[in-house]
């Protein structure tokens, strides 16, 4: 029985670190305090302003093909409420203390959004992907919400 759980301990971590791993040649953007970064994918540039970035999209500037936007806040980090929920979330995928990622989507754009506790505890760092879906892979968009660290 010891080996069963230390074998299903040892996946449960592995799976919290892949959403705090940076994939090779991924880029780092850190939000405006420098207390919360994110990753982002080689082909995306950081915008002039900290904590955002953008594909290298030619088309419409109003509506780039997707974007990423990281801050701070000095909240702590709780589970969403129903009642928030109901207003904000198309789908809820984790909804815990420790993180709370969810996407919404309408008819033109996507969006993933992922929290995570700032460092001691104290605030919390978050990322929105807001993205076309024909012009960039849920994926891609999924792994960058997921690189949100303090």
């Amino acid at each position: 029985m010891q080996p069963l759980l230390t074998s299903g301990l040892l996946l449960a971590l592995c799976g919290m670190a892949a959403g705090q791993t940076v994939p090779a040649g991924w880029n780092i953007i850190k939000d405006a305090k420098g207390v919360c970064q994110a990753a982002i994918p080689p082909d995306w540039t950081p915008a002039t302003q900290p904590g955002m970035a953008k594909t290298k999209d030619t088309g419409t500037v109003l509506v780039p093909s997707g974007t990423v936007v990281v801050t701070s806040d000095v909240d702590r980090l709780q589970p969403m409420p129903k009642e928030v929920q109901k207003l904000l979330v198309d789908q809820m995928i984790e909804n815990t203390d420790q993180r709370v990622f969810y996407s919404n989507k309408s008819s033109a754009s996507s969006e993933y959004n992922a929290s995570v506790p700032g460092k001691g505890g104290k605030g919390r760092c978050h990322a929105a992907v807001s993205f076309q879906p024909s012009k960039v892979k849920d994926e891609i968009a999924k792994q960058i919400a997921l690189s949100i660290v303090q």
